[in-house]
This record gives C-alpha cells, sequence and structure tokens, in this order.
C-alpha cells in the first residue's frame, strides 16, 4: 500500500486523507504543526457556548461534508434571519424587481455553467485566460447582470473573499455558484453543531494525524520522500501539500512551478471578532452591512454581524451579548481594528462591552492577474505529481470548505493514478 504524507490537518488535509483511505490503495500520514485540527475551522467555548470564530456555514454546496455530518449524526442549525441595512437578504438582492431579478438569476445560471466549462476544459485559451483574470463586477457587466453584484456583494464580499472591482472571475465563481444563491433563497444555510472545529475532531479520530509536529525539512528523491519533524524523519511514497506553500518556503527547495505559483498569490486578512456589545437588542441571526461591501471601502469596516450561540441567545456576565464581527483586515493592526470595531458599534446604536476573542486569518489568496492572463490556471494543474508531490487547499480551489472537499474528490483518483503508473 502507498503512504502519503500530508502536511497540514485543516480541512483540506483531513477531508484527503479520508479519500485516499476509502480507495483502499493509500494510507495517509498527516503533519500538523499545531496541536488542533481544523485549521481555520476554529471553534471556541466562551459563556456557556461554542463559537465559530473561523469557518461558519454550511450550504446545499456542502454536500460531502454535510453527508460526513450526517454519518457522525452531528445536527445542523438553521441560519433564520439574514438581514442588510434592516432588508431580509433575499429582498435586498432583488432590490424592488423580483421578476429582474429572478430572470437575471436565471441568467446567471447559465453564464456560469458556460464559464466554468470553459476554465475547465480550455484553461490554457488566451480569451479564457483573459475572462479568468478580470475582475468579477466587469465579468457581471459584460453578461448584463446588474442585479447580480448585490447576490456576489453578500456571498462573496460579505464572506471575506473581496470586492467586486478586484476578484478575479475565476475565483469568485468558484464559490459564487447556482447552489449558493438557491440555498440562500430556500433558507439552506446552517451551522453544524458544537462548530465545525468539533466536527473535525470527530472526523480525524480514524485518521493518522500527527499534531504539534510541524515540516522542518523535505528531501524529494526519484522514489520516495522523506519529510523531517521534531519528531524525526518519516519516509512517504508521495506528498501532499495541504497548507499554503509560503509556510513550507524555508523547509524545501521549491521547483520553478512552485515558486511562480508562490509569487503568483497574495493573501488577503480577515479579522473575526467575539465580543460581548450591550445596546443590541435584535433578533436577527445575521446583519450585513451595505457600505462596507462596496469598492473603496476603508479597511477595518464592519462587514457583519452575527448574534453568537445558539437560541435563545445567552448574556455573558456583564449582561450583554455575545456578537461574532467581521471586518478586513488590510495592514492594520490587532488594535486598530479593535478601536474600529468599537466606534462602529457605537455609531450602530451599541456599546462594545470587552473582546472575547479575536482571529485575524490570512484568508482568500488572490490570484495575480498577470500571471492568470499568462496562464497560472493550466499550470497549477499541470504540476500535479510532479516530483510525486500533489497540491490542495485554498490556493489551489477556493477558500471555502465546499471548494476544497470538491476539489479534492477530484484529485484523489489522480493521485491514485499518478502513483500507480509510478510503481509499474
Amino acid at each position: 500500500m502507498l503512504t502519503v504524507g500530508i502536511v497540514g490537518a485543516g480541512p483540506a488535509g483531513l477531508s484527503a486523507a479520508r479519500m485516499l483511505q476509502e480507495t483502499g490503495r493509500a494510507r495517509a500520514i498527516i503533519f500538523e504543526k499545531q496541536e488542533r485540527v481544523g485549521g481555520k475551522s476554529f471553534s471556541t467555548p466562551r459563556y456557556g457556548d461554542v463559537h465559530d470564530i473561523g469557518t461558519c456555514y454550511s450550504t446545499m454546496a456542502h454536500a460531502i461534508t454535510n453527508r460526513w455530518m450526517r454519518d457522525l449524526k452531528i445536527g445542523q442549525i438553521p441560519i433564520a434571519r439574514q438581514m442588510v441595512d434592516g432588508a431580509p437578504v433575499m429582498q435586498y438582492i432583488m432590490g424592488g424587481r423580483p421578476f429582474t431579478t429572478t430572470r437575471e438569476a436565471l441568467q446567471f445560471m447559465s453564464a456560469w455553467k458556460r464559464q466554468t466549462r470553459a476554465f475547465e476544459e480550455t484553461p490554457g485559451d488566451q480569451a479564457v485566460r483573459a475572462t479568468a483574470a478580470m475582475p468579477v463586477g466587469a465579468w457581471l457587466d459584460q453578461q448584463g447582470l446588474p442585479s447580480m453584484r448585490r447576490y456576489m456583494q453578500r456571498g462573496l464580499t460579505n464572506m471575506g473573499y473581496g470586492y467586486l472591482d478586484e476578484t478575479p472571475t475565476i475565483q469568485a465563481l468558484r464559490w459564487c455558484t447556482p447552489s449558493l444563491l438557491i440555498s440562500g433563497a430556500l433558507k439552506q444555510v446552517k451551522a453544524p453543531e458544537n462548530g465545525w472545529q468539533s466536527f473535525w475532531e470527530r472526523f480525524s479520530q480514524s485518521l493518522d494525524v500527527r499534531l504539534g509536529q510541524g515540516v522542518l525539512g523535505v528531501r524529494r528523491g526519484n522514489d520516495t520522500i522523506d519529510i523531517s519533524t521534531p519528531a524525526g524523519v518519516t519516509r512517504v511514497d508521495a506528498l501532499l501539500i495541504a497548507a499554503p506553500l509560503d509556510e513550507l518556503k524555508d523547509a524545501m527547495a521549491f521547483s520553478a512551478a512552485e515558486q511562480r505559483v508562490l509569487e503568483a498569490v497574495t493573501w488577503g486578512r480577515l479579522a473575526a471578532t467575539l465580543a460581548s456589545i450591550a445596546g443590541w437588542r435584535r433578533n436577527d441571526d445575521i446583519v450585513i452591512y451595505e457600505d462596507a461591501l462596496l469598492p473603496g471601502a476603508s479597511p477595518g469596516a464592519l462587514l457583519s454581524s452575527r448574534v453568537a450561540g445558539k437560541p435563545p441567545p445567552k448574556k455573558d456576565r456583564h449582561g450583554t451579548r455575545m456578537f461574532m464581527c467581521f471586518q478586513y483586515g488590510g495592514a492594520l493592526s490587532s488594535a486598530e481594528l479593535a478601536d474600529r470595531l468599537r466606534t462602529e458599534v457605537c455609531q450602530r446604536g451599541g456599546y462594545l462591552d470587552h473582546v472575547a476573542m479575536q482571529k485575524i486569518w490570512n484568508f482568500a489568496p488572490r490570484y495575480d492577474t498577470r500571471a492568470l492572463e499568462d496562464g497560472l490556471v493550466a499550470r497549477m494543474r499541470d504540476m500535479q505529481g510532479d516530483q510525486r508531490t500533489w497540491y490542495t487547499g485554498a490556493t489551489f480551489s477556493f477558500e471555502a470548505v465546499s471548494n476544497i472537499v470538491e476539489f479534492n474528490k477530484t484529485l484523489v483518483p489522480r493521485m491514485i493514478d499518478g502513483l500507480g503508473a509510478l510503481s509499474r
């Protein structure tokens, strides 16, 4: 049986390990530098509740992880009322023109299918490369879909994936799918009981995960690969990198293709803050602030706030309620982001009593426009399997768990076939 060394025990590494194991032809050893699994699926217990401060939701696009949760008998809690500046989110997307928006939604689904097929089947075509690099706002204009801007402002910008004037079309369409639009319309947005991290912890119990074992070195030979960690050297048949490439720049000699990918990706910063706030006496699960969704919004603007914890919302020891708040980090420090949050909460009728926890994530890697025009996507596909090395995670698919797991569903059979060819 083949042995695959996986770097990273986030959703990418764990789901790939499970899929490799299910083939019956490979076993996976996962090396994780942290003392926990889950990566950006991070949950924290506070004041009698568990709060997701990383991965938050599941939709109809999360078909595989939804199935895994059912297998583990993990229930999911619906996210009920979502508001944008006082209006229900679907009313905001409709913009007062339900028939026009419905027609545009159908047109979007057709255009999405056509465009994503082109990205998949002819990534090297010059016109396809140009469209891949185009900001998605420009692509929507080109398709004559102005109402779909509001859908993408909610689904893309509010989720921390970037503004419409800067996010490449190929990356925006990976997440803003017809199933995401339908999930919102049918109110099929949910969150797992006890948080996403608890799910990955239970999911990983049947896997060989080595926590606290950050990769110190990787030596790739013709037939095997040696992975050095604080526990020693492990020899494997293949390597799957499920962590950002830049985390390995001091541990391994990059190929020219790996170096080009490293140089073509810029990581954003998303601040997730669990805060105790007084004065917000609302019943809406999520409130989104439109002024922060528009291109040109300043770093640190409050994207959205979510009532934290299971209903009914609990109060903490100060008598205030807990909220999850999200901001683009830009170049702001943790203290500056907290100050900006405090100011905005006050402007919106509340008082920020204290910050219980803040995480600033390196988030939503963005492809360089010139690199996309020069064929980055085709090169990223072609480098899979070179030097017995494969790649997954946010850089090679998209930041969302659903995209990463679906990507692995396609990648793992390719890995098995490639390794089979090498072993003959």
